[in-house]
């Protein structure tokens, strides 16, 4: 379900109500050693990150991007998990 809200002088784009980050960062195939993270851009985009941690003794590690996609995410038709298109190419 999207909402548009209106402003003096402005009009606001529709705005999925869900975001899918945590779910996706479940759903998408990584390594073990990878940590994902994925954040809403707009609507059903999204930016995900694979991340590569290195422990040290400091602070807690310092941290690499592997690999970095947009991804196009919707709900599946249950509602219970979701649904990614494919990657969105690069510009």
């Amino acid at each position: 379900m999207t909402e548009t809200e209106n402003l003096p002088g402005r009009r606001v784009a529709a705005v999925a109500k869900d975001d899918l980050s945590r779910i996706i960062e479940q759903s998408v195939q990584k390594q073990p050693e990878e940590s994902v993270r994925c954040v809403r851009v707009f609507g059903d985009a999204y930016r995900c990150n694979w991340w590569l941690f290195e422990k040290t003794a400091t602070w807690g590690g310092t941290g690499t991007i592997v690999r970095s996609e947009f991804l196009r995410v919707t709900k599946s038709p249950d509602g219970h998990g979701v649904v990614i298109a494919e990657p969105t190419p690069g510009r």
